[in-house]
């Protein structure tokens, strides 16, 4: 008896000593394998949410979007809180190491990756929504890290925006290259993981390619012959020629957790009275497209800027966003054929070699933004024909005529409406009540201040006027 206890003894040691301690340590329920593609996925929706989400303040700083006085902070006059700006800061930066990820994935070993299509492809696709989210950041602040975080620097230096530029246009250039159109099609569950294309390789090329339109002509008031250069070759290899080329992100309806942010907000979110009061002096058919009437009267009315209510009974004097724009399965917009036409139209105006002439492709904006609105092809006809609108009649310089329209057609992407307004000084926008100024940046985040001090500080030298709000960006000129 005691020999057989020991003898079985002797067969649970060998057994233990063949696994390891690391064996018992492992949990059962942790991924062991990630996939570029879970990271698309995911990556995508942030940015669409991250960028629907903080938009608020950007409708708010372009003025379309008015809100009643909030008391810890208000964007209505350009302050936000410093959470928030943090927050924000760091999340943008969170986007971007994964979309960094996705592309370590497939370079290190593309194979396992290709249960997310051609990994080639996927890389290509990161390195555009990666340029286009930095973009984003550094027309929000100015100098901001960029190679030294892509380096995976703790403390990173802030790079000039203007090298953050040029750097951008190579990398656009380089996926709209490395895109490979004639790649095996993707699986089912791999088209749905691409929240914005569903697998088709063209439209990212073709997002590339107009991505690089709205950096070269936002940096044309600095280095005009390099802008010229990028947009032709741009044109040339293909850009967005309709609204279904439109690079842009649909939410699910309930129960889903990826609805618009903007559905549970919209009864606190007014069309401004700046933005009506343009859309009603020029008949503008898309107003019951943008807003909803006011409920205590039925009439459409833009909430002036920068005014305090408490009443709830004051504020049902006041359009709040259209039911469309605020749906739960809202789509957001990263990039659209609207922007593309006014871009080109501008380019022509500067001198570049596009077809067509300025005022066919300002129409052309003008009639895609409509389309995508729903608004009637006749009312469209109508509104284009007038003296006010159309390209040889309206009032004011090239820049005044392309920015006014432009501002209009981008409601709902208010980071960019606020942009083209700094950038091509077209008027409309007056400083709300008590101020004599409008915000030309944000300021930097706190924290930088505390956690990267040093790269913060040299930063802020290099910007004209300081850490403001009313200090200008590298391409703000004017």
């Amino acid at each position: 008896m005691k020999r057989n206890i020991l003898a079985c003894l002797a067969c649970l040691l060998v057994l233990f000593s063949c696994q390891k301690l690391e064996d018992y340590n492992k949990n059962p329920n942790e991924l062991t394998f990630v996939t570029a593609l879970s990271l698309l996925n995911y990556s995508t929706y942030s940015l669409a949410n991250d960028h629907r989400f903080n938009m608020t303040w950007k409708n708010l700083f372009c003025q379309h979007f008015s809100q009643p006085g909030i008391s810890q902070s208000d964007p209505n006059l350009y302050e936000l809180h410093p959470y928030q700006v943090n927050d924000f800061f760091k999340t943008s930066y969170h986007s971007i190491l994964d979309l960094q990820e996705i592309i370590r994935l497939c370079a290190e070993d593309p194979d396992a990756q290709r249960v997310g299509g051609d990994p080639v492809n996927q890389v290509a696709q990161a390195r555009i929504l990666r340029a286009w989210k930095f973009q984003n950041m550094t027309d929000y602040w100015g100098d901001i890290p960029y190679s030294e975080t892509l380096a995976g620097k703790l403390a990173p230096r802030y790079d000039t925006q203007e090298s953050i530029y040029h750097d951008l246009l190579r990398e656009l250039e380089e996926a709209a290259a490395q895109i490979r159109l004639d790649a095996p099609p993707l699986s089912a569950d791999a088209r749905y993981a691409d929240g914005i294309y569903l697998g088709y390789v063209g439209g990212w090329k073709k997002f590339a390619n107009s991505l690089t339109l709205r950096v070269a002509i936002r940096m044309a008031d600095r280095d005009w012959p390099a802008a010229k250069v990028a947009i032709e070759k741009a044109f040339a290899d293909g850009v967005f020629e309709n609204n279904y080329d439109n690079a842009w992100y649909v939410f699910l309806l309930p129960p889903s957790n990826y609805q618009n942010p903007y559905a549970q907000f919209k009864n606190y979110i007014f069309v401004s009275k700046p933005l009506m009061d343009v859309l009603k002096g020029l008949e503008d058919p898309r107003i019951p497209k943008y807003a909803a009437p006011a409920k205590n009267t039925g009439d459409y009315e833009g909430l002036p800027y920068g005014l305090t209510l408490s009443n709830q009974s004051d504020r049902d004097n006041y359009s709040n966003l259209n039911e469309t724009a605020a749906a739960p399965d809202g789509r957001v917009v990263l990039l659209d054929y609207v922007e593309v036409c006014f871009a080109l139209a501008e380019a022509i105006e500067r001198g570049a070699a596009i077809p067509g002439s300025a005022a066919e492709w300002y129409h052309k904006g003008i009639r895609a933004s409509m389309e995508w609105w729903g608004v009637d092809p006749a009312d469209i006809d109508v509104y284009l024909a007038r003296t006010d609108v159309n390209y040889d009649t309206a009032p004011g310089t090239w820049k005044e005529k392309i920015g006014k329209q432009k501002w209009l057609a981008l409601f709902m992407q208010g980071e960019q409406a606020w942009f083209e307004w700094r950038r091509l000084d077209f008027g409309i926008l007056q400083p709300p009540p008590g101020l004599d100024y409008i915000a030309t940046r944000y300021i930097y985040p706190d924290l930088e201040q505390i956690l990267n001090k040093a790269s913060y500080d040299e930063a802020v030298i290099r910007l004209p006027g300081g850490d403001k709000v009313t200090s200008k960006v590298w391409w703000d000129v004017n």
